[in-house]
């Protein structure tokens, strides 16, 4: 019996080979997977689910000091009690395999275990948020500051020293409304947005920063330039160039997003379905022919079905749903 098809998504992130086929580092996993999942389609919604989990745990190198190093592996070893390290025997014999198989799991804990923590401990700081796909969460910061934090997104501070560094390294997108006091930083991978007091939005994705300005006055840095914004306006930030825009239309405004609204004007398709996905949980398979085509409208993030049709539909395309997967065809 195949015991693969008793797996669900948890199952499947935990097995050395499946973790391989995503990351794409052994041929011989990648051509079993393919093979098996076109052979069992009816786990397509489980294999999905736990690729995106595995794609997204991302090794960060620490930012850490001996006695924390030695703390992740303490960890490691208590999550590993009881596993033994034997030494590989001279010759190829059936042993030798049950033997690589231990070794594997010894190895695929360990990994799974680094992997998660250095996500969590990849800064300096003690206190890290992330919300899944299609979830949102709302943080309140010490000193009354609140964030909302939009779907597959991450933040992270430092709560022991907030009232003396107002500094939150973030990626992914996130609306800040932020109490008067001393200079509050949010720091994203392309760029820095410095203020007082005010209310913003953050989209920070794929190297890709968008900032924009609700009320009061916002600073965004990149390496190269520096921006200010004030209320209703907003500064999109692509390898290091600035572009800013003012007066942001009301229904354009990308904040909407915390009232479920997502509108564009001339975005290219493949932007607007990695909202779709994002705020869906779905996989949308759109053919690479079409992803740059321009798409201006909305759609609202509450019902799938309508928010599909809202987007699709003007572009004369029709789409089809398969559990979590949707294909986009002419």
């Amino acid at each position: 019996m195949d015991k693969y098809l008793q797996y669900d998504y948890n199952d499947f992130t935990q097995e050395p080979s499946f973790v391989n086929w995503v990351r794409t580092s052994n041929k011989e996993d990648e051509l079993f997977w393919n093979k098996w999942i076109e052979k069992n389609p009816e786990k397509n919604e489980e294999v999905e689910k736990a690729r995106k989990v595995v794609s997204q745990l991302v090794f960060k190198e620490p930012k850490t000091e001996k006695a924390l190093e030695d703390k992740i592996w303490s960890k490691i070893a208590a999550e590993t009690q009881g596993a033994k390290v034997v030494n590989m025997p001279p010759n190829k014999n059936k042993e030798s395999g049950g033997v690589i198989r231990k070794l594997m799991v010894f190895t695929a804990v360990a990994a799974s275990l680094i992997a998660v923590m250095f996500v969590y401990l990849g800064s300096d700081f003690d206190t890290n948020i992330s919300t899944q796909l299609a979830e949102t969460k709302t943080v309140n910061l010490p000193d009354g500051s609140v964030i909302e934090i939009n779907a597959s997104s991450e933040i992270a501070y430092d709560k022991d020293s907030w009232n003396e560094n107002r500094i939150v390294e973030m990626e992914g997108e996130a609306f800040f409304s932020v109490e008067k006091g001393s200079k509050f930083e949010v720091k994203t991978p392309t760029g820095t947005v410095t203020v007082l007091g005010t209310s913003f939005n953050i989209f920070a994705r794929d190297k890709e920063l968008n900032v924009y300005c609700a009320t009061g006055k916002v600073a965004v840095a990149s390496s190269t330039e520096q921006t200010i914004l004030t209320p209703n306006e907003s500064v999109a930030v692509i390898n290091d160039k600035h572009n800013k825009k003012s007066q942001v239309a009301k229904k354009q405004n990308r904040s909407n997003w915390r009232q479920a609204m997502y509108a564009y004007e001339g975005a290219t398709l493949s932007k607007v379905v990695e909202d779709l996905e994002r705020q869906f949980d779905i996989e949308v398979l759109l053919d690479a022919k079409l992803q740059a085509s321009k798409y201006t409208g909305s759609f609202m993030g509450k019902n799938k079905e309508k928010a599909l049709s809202e987007v699709f539909w003007p572009l004369d395309l029709k789409y089809e749903m398969d559990g979590r997967n949707v294909k986009i065809t002419k």
